[in-house]
């Protein structure tokens, strides 16, 4: 080759049998590289390695790998290394190496180099058509102590068995300003290296492992085990394997900053064998499967599906810190998940997920578990689950969850122990609140669905309830736990059994210093445990210092009880509006005020107005202080009665198979599905019917009064609309109730906004 090997005057590589040489006698691998010309290696495919057999060693041997040789020194037969580590620069000056083919499974830890040592440096150098099958390697070398800059890989599959990435094995430098694209194959494995212990930066992957042929274990879109440092990196593709997927990095107990992922991920998940070993533990993740380092400033976009739990859009499960991260993607999945971390056992702050989230049981907006801390967050999407307990922010938060100054949006959809924000709450959730509407069975809250054990204060939330035991409009059941300074101002739209406007069931618990302003629509005839604010409260129980300003009504009655159907020691400073009542309780557990008394300060003798109440100018009741109030309310058309979308796992007859198809909702509780909304000075109104019948619409508002009525026309079974003309109708939130041949069938609410 031209050159002298030094900086200055480097060695010139101009053709395939010039990059054979290097590191050959008389090319040192001290010596500096530069590549002059293109190279096609298309002879490699047909080449072998000296001396070793063909099945386990062939192509272009790795620069820097020698044959094995024996010695029976000491009268043992022992093989004897010769490998030699690159120290010099290689410089690919922008060329382009072709059709590269390396089969090394007679030494592990290879790849084009061997090995590049700390004073190593390779740049500026493409691979196309590269071809790799070997063990414990990667595409550029098998250990990396050196620089690798502006190399990048451009390959169809790279097959590893174990223990190997894109482009090392393990990497104790620095790999910056590179790229991997390309199916890679095996367990274990990095598409840029299988475990990172130095710094990968301004790197890319695209990982093209989305058929079914060969699916994956373990793989890190950048690393499989990151213990180093991993920034502004990105990847996109998809990957289609079993547990411990992630986006970026499969395990991380480093640093991953400034990082995204838009990787499609379709595996299994995993449990997280309650958090006692790390590396025992298995999830999903969009960015991460599983944390014990830092996260920061990083983002996920992918799809993620699988076939069981702890699955996460941006980590399936930590045990670190994640700070001022996003997760946008869709999850589908079993159970025990949420939209941007399945499981939090460490800290979680100023982040978001946008997501929606579809699957079984324990699915959160955000978290699916949290025994963490989880500060300054918020999450929008849907949580559709078709099993128990889901959450518009977290599915469970456990007795050691820390949840403060964090809000959801997001609608609810749930059969037992729903909630706006909590499915359960057996922690702390502080400082909090809720806007999205909220459907299920049993247990149904507009913020929580159950309490035992854990305490909520300073929260809200706003969204309509709909449910049918055990229904409230800010939770349903609290026991053992305590509940301080929260209100709830979405009405309940229906329940049978322990119905009401704030909780429906208190036991050994205390409900102290918070109000209730939506309207409770029962449709149990008899009334009992319904209530405007609590329906039903043991004697260990105290209720303090609290008010309603809704009313029970069922068809044409409009009933306000107060919190007990048994005498309760423990209710003082009770109040409820009762001007649209028609009929009051005359228990004395609390105090009846009129609208205009409920103005009055003087009215709440019981309320503690220089610490926690306050009256804003012109309001019409008391407000929190330290809880900012309210009076937003989003449109809830399509969502009550409406198709939920079901998860369907694959079949074992075809494991790489995932159908995810909307299906109707199996609810006992509506005959018919039936929305509707306010738009351009009418009230659109879409339903559904079982069977043919006479159809009408009565219009009421939030106060029980009608203030509109569709008249009755044959309708046959299957899908219909009607329109009622509302021009003159007032700003404000109303209630559609659906009739079927005389028969309440469904109920629909709507806003109007202006």
């Amino acid at each position: 080759m031209a050159g002298a090997g030094t900086q200055a005057d480097p060695w010139q590589v101009a053709d395939y049998e010039d990059l054979k040489n290097v590191g050959e006698h008389p090319y040192t691998m001290t010596g500096h590289y530069r590549l002059v010309a293109d190279i096609d290696a298309s002879a490699s495919v047909t080449e072998v390695f000296p001396d070793v057999e063909a099945s386990s060693a062939s192509g272009f041997k790795p620069i820097g790998q020698r044959p094995a040789v024996k010695s029976d020194s000491l009268h043992v037969v022992d093989t004897i290394s010769l490998n030699y580590g690159f120290s010099g620069s290689f410089n690919g000056a922008g060329h382009v190496i072709t059709n590269l083919k390396i089969v090394s499974f007679s030494e592990p830890t290879t790849g084009f180099f061997f090995q590049l040592d700390s004073t190593a440096r390779l740049d500026s150098l493409t691979f196309k058509t590269y071809s790799f099958r070997g063990i414990y390697s990667g595409g550029i070398a098998g250990v990396n102590y050196g620089t690798i800059n502006d190399v990048h890989i451009d390959t169809d599959t790279l097959d590893f068995v174990h223990a190997a990435g894109g482009f090392v094995s393990e990497n104790y430098g620095t790999i910056t300003n590179s790229s991997f694209s390309g199916m890679i194959l095996g367990g274990y494995l990095g598409g840029i290296a299988y475990d990172n212990r130095g710094t990968i930066s301004n790197c890319e992957a695209v990982i093209k492992n989305g058929g079914t042929e060969r699916q994956v274990t373990m793989l890190g879109g950048v690393s499989y085990n990151n213990t180093g440092t991993i920034t502004n990196c990105k990847t996109s593709g998809t990957i289609r394997g079993s547990t411990n997927i992630g986006g970026i990095a499969s395990f991380n107990y480093g640093t991953v900053e400034r990082c995204s992922s838009s990787v499609d991920i379709y595996g299994a998940g995993g449990t997280d064998n309650f958090g006692l070993d790390m590396k025992s533990v298995a999830g999903l993740g969009g960015l991460v499967a599983v944390d014990s380092g830092k996260i920061h400033n990083s983002h996920a976009s992918g799809n993620l599906t699988a076939t069981a739990s702890n699955v996460g859009g941006l980590v399936g499960i930590t045990f670190g810190e994640i700070v001022g991260c996003t997760a946008s993607g869709v999850v589908k999945t079993l159970a025990y998940s949420g939209s941007f971390v399945g499981t939090n056992r460490g800290k979680i702050d100023s982040s978001s997920a946008t997501g929606k989230m579809v699957g079984a049981a324990y699915l959160g907006g955000f978290v699916g578990q949290n025994y963490g801390e989880i500060r300054n967050s918020f999450a929008t999407g849907s949580v559709d689950a078709t099993a128990a307990t889901g959450g518009g922010f977290v599915a469970r938060n456990d007795t050691s969850g820390i949840i403060e100054k964090s809000y959801s949006t997001g609608n609810v959809n749930c059969y037992v122990n729903t909630g706006g924000f909590a499915g359960e709450n057996v922690g702390k959730i502080s400082q909090s609140h809720s806007s999205g509407h909220v459907q299920g069975a049993t247990n149904i809250g507009g913020f929580i669905g159950k309490q035992e054990g854990g305490s909520t204060e300073l929260s809200y939330s706003t969204g309509l309830v709909l449910g049918e035991i055990s229904v409230g409009g800010f939770a349903s059941v609290v026991k053992n736990s305590s509940i301080d300074q929260c209100y709830s101002t979405g009405d309940v739209l229906e329940g049978h059994i322990q119905v009401s406007g704030f909780v429906p069931f208190v036991s050994n618990s205390s409900v102290t210093n918070s109000f209730s302003t939506g309207n409770v629509y029962s449709s149990d005839d008899s009334f009992e445990n319904v209530g405007s604010f609590i329906a039903v409260a043991d004697s260990a129980s105290t209720i303090k210092n609290n008010f309603s300003m809704g009313a029970v009504s069922n068809s044409a009655l409009h009933v306000d009880k107060i919190c007990a159907t048994i005498m309760v020691d423990g209710v003082e400073g009770y109040y409820w509006n009762v001007s649209n009542c028609t009929v009051v309780d005359s228990a004395n557990y609390g105090i009846g005020l009129t609208s205009e008394q409920m103005k009055s300060r003087e009215s709440f003798d019981k309320f503690d107005f220089e610490k926690q109440w306050a009256f804003e100018s012109g309001a019409s009741f008391p407000t929190l202080k330290n809880v900012a109030f309210d009076t937003t309310m989003k449109d809830s058309a399509g969502f009550f009665g409406s198709e939920i979308e079901v998860y369907v796992p694959s079949s074992e007859k075809n494991p790489g198979k995932v159908d995810i198809k909307p299906t109707p909702a199996k609810v006992a509780r509506l005959a018919v599905s039936f929305s509707c909304r306010y738009r351009h000075g009418s009230v659109e109104m879409k339903f559904a019917l079982p069977r043919t019948g006479k159809v009408d619409v009565r219009i009421f508002d939030f106060q029980g009064r009608e203030v509109g009525v569709v008249p009755g026309r044959e309708f046959a079974s299957g899908r219909g609309d009607m329109r009622w003309e509302a021009s003159g109708l007032s700003k404000g939130r109303y209630l559609a109730v659906l009739r079927v041949d005389g028969k309440i069938v469904a109920k629909s609410g709507f806003v109007k906004a202006q």
